[in-house]
C-alpha cells in the first residue's frame, strides 16, 4: 500500500501496486503503472515521455492522472469512468483516453474493489 505523504519514483520500466495507493501520495514510473486497487493521489506514467506507457487500475479516484506529461485533474476524469477499472493511454493526438476494463473479483474477507 502507498500511504499517504508517500513518493515512489520508479526511474525504470514498470511499476505494480497489489493493493490500494491512498490520497495524497505520488507514484510515478518511467513505463506503465499497474494498480490493483484503489488509485487515488497522484499518478504519472512514462515520465521520461514514454507516450505508449499506460495506466491500469481497479477504481479509479485519482487527483491528477497522467501520461508523459500530458495530465488532467480529478474533475475532468468522465464521470462515467471514475471508481471503476479503467485503462489510461495516449491516442495519437497525445489525449488522455479512458477505456473501462472487467473487475478483478477479490474474495478476501473485508476487501471489495
Amino acid at each position: 500500500m502507498l500511504r499517504s505523504g508517500q513518493q515512489l519514483c520508479i526511474e525504470r520500466g514498470d511499476v505494480v501496486l497489489l493493493n490500494d495507493q491512498n490520497s495524497g501520495n505520488e507514484l510515478f514510473a518511467a513505463g506503465s503503472i499497474h494498480v490493483y486497487g484503489k488509485l487515488r493521489g497522484r499518478v504519472m506514467a512514462g515520465i521520461f515521455g514514454d507516450s505508449t506507457a499506460q495506466i491500469f487500475c481497479q477504481n479509479l479516484q485519482a487527483e491528477l492522472i497522467g501520461i508523459a506529461g500530458n495530465f488532467i485533474l480529478y474533475d475532468a476524469i468522465p464521470e462515467e469512468m471514475k471508481y471503476q477499472a479503467v485503462r489510461v493511454y495516449l491516442d495519437e493526438h497525445d489525449e488522455l483516453q479512458f477505456e473501462k476494463m472487467p473487475a478483478i473479483a477479490d474474495n478476501r474477507p473485508g476487501r471489495s474493489l
